[in-house]
């Protein structure tokens, strides 16, 4: 009992001679129970946590249409490290996370999406992603794993197994078609799959997709 009053009287006088505002709590050591006069104590100093910068917002995903006005979602984060909160500091008040959607595709689709017909158009660079177009609007859909879009039938289709030299090892890429500017090649595990791009466009080698313009 008389131990614990001796300790209670150091940290009291350590508190007592320092009444600075910002000082939040004191820690006391000793060399042992017995020698409690050689006990000191020293203050920490509390530090709230404070806010990063938000990082430039980023696409979840791609547009939901092609053309004809659409959404896509977009999400952006901080985090509570400028400072970290220290020596039982406060944890920065507010959200770390925040979303949005936003307008995008917002360009009529004109002749790309005659009006009273469902015309499909094939993704510039997804093979596994197509678009349909409804009410003059051309909406993206995804093929089922394991499939691919082909716009000559239209419709999504096995992938093909088997291998190729010119697609071995180099996971996703695109690349012309050699004799026809309206056709290229597409690379998906490994498989090279032709493909043709819409009417009244081209492949662009140095864009890697599909340009209006004849050939």
């Amino acid at each position: 009992m008389l131990l614990s009053l001796a300790f209670a009287v150091v940290a009291l006088t350590c508190l007592l001679q320092d009444t600075s505002a910002i000082v939040v709590s004191y820690r006391c050591s000793h060399r042992n129970y017995w020698r409690r006069y050689y006990s000191t104590c020293y203050r920490t100093q509390a530090q709230n946590g404070g806010w990063s910068s938000w990082t430039s917002w980023r696409d979840i995903d791609e547009c939901s249409v092609l053309c004809g006005g659409g959404t896509k979602d977009q999400d952006h984060t901080r985090s509570c490290t400028n400072p970290r909160p220290t020596h039982g500091g406060a944890y920065c008040p507010g959200v770390s996370y925040q979303n949005r959607t936003i307008s995008c595709g917002t360009d009529l689709c004109g002749s790309r999406c005659p009006k009273g017909k469902g015309t499909f158009i094939a993704h510039a660079t997804n093979p596994a992603r197509y678009y349909h177009c409804s009410n003059s609007v051309a909406f993206l859909h995804d093929c089922a794993p394991g499939t691919w879009f082909d716009i000559a039938r239209p419709g999504c289709i096995q992938l093909a197994t088997t291998p190729d030299s010119a697609c071995a090892g180099k996971g996703f890429r695109v690349f012309a078609h050699g004799s026809d500017c309206r056709k290229y090649y597409a690379c998906s595990h490994g498989t090279r799959i032709e493909r043709t791009c819409p009417k009244k466009t081209k492949f662009d080698s140095k864009l890697e997709r599909c340009v209006h313009g004849n050939c």
